[in-house]
């Protein structure tokens, strides 16, 4: 039996199909022993977050210490575990 993971990601609405592109190039998305490729789904989702400053921290829309909401894509596929 053909074992598989499923890879997520979460990524701005307008890299969302070079995002899923690059995953079926990689390899993900082929299921059923080959029979199907390019298998993925895509998700829209809410990210709600606070950018607190720190080191590296680079928060795109709002200040620091500023409650931002934006929707982002949620792409992901299956992955056979030997292929990782």
């Amino acid at each position: 039996m053909t074992e598989y993971v499923m890879i997520v990601v979460h990524v701005p609405l307008e890299h969302t199909e070079a995002v899923r592109l690059a995953m079926c190039e990689a390899g993900a998305g082929t299921v059923d022993n080959g029979h199907y490729d390019r298998v993925t789904y895509i998700s829209r989702a809410i990210c709600k977050y606070r950018a607190l400053g720190g080191h590296g921290a680079r928060p795109a829309q709002q200040a620091r210490s500023t409650k931002a909401r934006r929707t982002e894509s949620r792409p992901s596929a299956t992955v056979i575990t030997l292929r990782l």
